[in-house]
């Protein structure tokens, strides 16, 4: 394990990477990383609305998430790719960093709880897409997941307090 986080944070030593890392294109990263993770979670929560029965009422789930999840999974593909980047420029602070890990705890717990709807709950969707009322595993899908992502969102807030750095 020592020689995996060696590994990583030997990529701080990459010339191209401190340049960024030292420069106005790290803000720009940082805000386009910032941006992407709301166009994914601002464009999930429309999703869990309907769900929940809050909003959209009237719209079928599979219209609104055809239309929807394709923008989710374009914010998902640019937070992945300028999370990946802020990492590799400065991974010791992130390999060490409680609100980071939390972070990516309640992402991966999202995750799962994606698959389990979409693999027990979507399958039956026709049931339910429009003039019924959803569900109670799709409205607790939707809970969990707006729950897992405001969640995320509050844990990346503290990356860089000193507390979540183990640091007095």
């Amino acid at each position: 394990m020592t020689d995996l986080i060696a590994l990583i944070t030997s990529t701080a030593d990459w010339p191209v990477l401190q340049a960024i890392g030292e420069s106005f294109w790290w803000m720009n990263l940082d805000a386009a990383h910032i941006l992407t993770q709301a166009l994914t979670v601002g464009t999930i929560a429309i999703i869990d609305l309907r769900l929940l029965g809050l909003a959209f009422r009237k719209a079928a789930v599979t219209e609104l998430s055809g239309r929807i999840l394709p923008w989710t999974w374009v914010g998902f593909g640019g937070a992945a790719a300028t999370g990946l980047l802020l990492f590799v420029i400065n991974p010791g602070m992130y390999v060490t960093n409680r609100a980071f890990w939390l972070k990516i705890a309640f992402m991966a717990l999202a995750a799962v709880n994606m698959g389990v709807f979409h693999v027990l709950t979507w399958r039956s969707v026709g049931d339910w897409d429009q003039g019924r009322p959803t569900p109670i595993a799709a409205k607790a899908a939707g809970l969990l997941s707006l729950t897992f992502w405001i969640c995320s969102v509050a844990s990346a807030r503290y990356i860089w307090f000193p507390w979540s750095t183990g640091q007095p």
